[in-house]
């Protein structure tokens, strides 16, 4: 059974050092949207570095050739968008001077670049979602799975033996 009792309202996720952030649900909308946006970004990665490679240069030493590489920009284009569209205010986040920064697009993209605090706003964001694919619908595999082996009913049988063919096929 899926219960369609979804909060709508916004709640706050602890990161790291005093960091947290107020987020809005993530529903439907929010993670297709930070999809496209990770899918976009791939794209503009690889528009941006098709460019370079024909002017004979390269970026950092990257080629995006790599399925890894182009996995990581669009995973990070993925974190980035998902929380853009979900952070409405924060604590414990300053600029180098100790100012506390306002939650601008530029901002909340600078500190996704931590990795650590983008991995574990992402797992606590996307959480109620995990959960609900790990409740299942009701008709998931039992405990011991479906592929566990069964108690051995002919223990004194011997191996199977194929057909021997008596007549030609043809």
């Amino acid at each position: 059974m899926i219960r369609l009792g979804m909060s709508s309202d916004p709640y706050w996720i602890d990161l790291v050092d005093g960091v947290r952030v107020r987020v809005r649900p993530c529903d439907t909308a929010v993670y297709q949207a930070a999809k496209l946006a990770g899918i976009n970004a791939v794209r503009d990665a690889q528009q941006a570095l098709a460019g370079v490679r024909d002017a004979g240069g390269t970026v950092m030493g990257l080629s995006l050739d790599d399925a890894a590489e182009i996995a990581g920009v669009s995973q990070f284009g993925l974190v980035k968008a998902l929380a853009r569209l979900a952070i409405l205010e924060w604590e414990g986040v300053g600029d180098d001077d100790g100012n506390v920064l306002p939650v601008t697009a530029a901002n909340v993209e600078g500190l996704m670049r931590y990795h650590d605090i983008a991995d574990i706003f992402v797992s606590k964001y996307t959480a109620p979602y995990a959960d609900r694919v790990r409740e299942g619908n009701g008709s998931g595999p039992s405990p011991n799975g479906t592929s566990a082996t069964g108690p051995n009913t002919a223990p004194d049988a011997g191996k199977a033996v194929p057909p021997v063919l008596t007549e030609s096929p043809v």
